[in-house]
């Protein structure tokens, strides 16, 4: 009887510890659902940027969707975030086509210029006698003015290919959108706005979530552990700037570290991720009245 007790228990608590995994399982999927067209249609974007589409009225159809998802309207953002999929297929595969163009008729013109400097070295043989009473005057000229023609496209070339550090900026705003007013004293569940400016210069479109948390003043922050009270997400293109509102209240009194994080949508991992460095906090003492 005791030994039939054991294993009874033993098979429960097995059955208990399987039974975790499945549910967080279906608590991640289930968020990632409600993402997923968007998500889709987001690296689609992405895609046709990089192969020269212009994506500026699929991203704003992203964040229009984006909106609709934060108003429980799942259908319709859903149903949006397919038709933004469906424009960024097509501005993917014309731009494909466009490059393909462009590197026929970039074979073309090779074919015309290698063919012409054939026929001119031909015309100048032919006629070495004849020119070679002009050539020595205006030789020095040809070449002085190919060396500063191709010296300037080749600097050209230089600066335009140049890749600079991609970088976001992040910045916390008081509520008349500048950077002096902050709040410094509440009461509690007062509710009071705050803004978020942020600026991407990723050199492609950034999909961005801004969470704000708070948390006791020993806590750590890379990234916080505080509760969080609200989340921001949107879609920028490169060189891009936004202000997310938050209108936050606080339940509790004492003095509080309100935390803003930025996080990014990482293509490889597929999930929403840490920003590091990018924090923001700012201390609010809150009292009871």
């Amino acid at each position: 009887m005791k030994t039939a007790r054991i294993w009874a228990i033993f098979f429960s608590v097995f059955v208990l510890v399987l039974s975790f995994p499945q549910i967080s399982m279906c608590a991640a999927s289930e968020f990632d659902k409600d993402r997923e067209d968007i998500i889709d249609a987001f690296e689609l974007a992405i895609e046709a940027q990089r192969a020269g589409g212009n994506i500026t009225e699929t991203i704003q159809k992203l964040n229009e969707a984006i909106d609709l998802l934060h108003q429980d309207k799942n259908y319709e953002a859903r149903q949006l975030a397919q038709e933004a999929e469906n424009e960024a297929v097509l501005a993917r595969d014309a731009a494909v086509e466009f490059q393909q163009s462009q590197g026929s008729w970039l074979i073309f013109w090779a074919v015309c210029s290698a063919s012409l400097l054939l026929f001119s070295v031909l015309i100048i043989w032919m006629f070495r006698r004849s020119l070679s009473k002009i050539v020595d005057e205006s030789w020095a000229f040809v070449l002085t003015t190919i060396l500063i023609v191709g010296a300037f496209a080749y600097t050209e070339s230089i600066f335009m290919n140049r890749t600079f550090a991609p970088f976001s900026e992040f910045s916390l705003l008081g509520p008349a959108m500048n950077l002096y007013g902050y709040p410094t004293q509440v009461k509690v569940d007062e509710r009071f706005r705050l803004f978020v400016y942020v600026a991407n210069h990723m050199g492609e479109p950034t999909y961005y979530v801004v969470k704000a948390k708070y948390s006791e003043a020993n806590s750590t922050i890379v990234p916080s552990l505080g509760i969080e009270i609200q989340a921001h997400e949107r879609i920028l293109l490169n060189n891009e700037s936004y202000f997310f509102p938050f209108d936050v209240s606080l339940e509790k009194e004492g003095s509080w570290r309100l935390i803003f994080e930025l996080w990014e949508y990482n293509a490889s991992s597929g999930t929403i991720e840490y920003s590091s460095p990018y924090w923001l906090q700012l201390w609010i003492n809150v009292t009871s009245g």
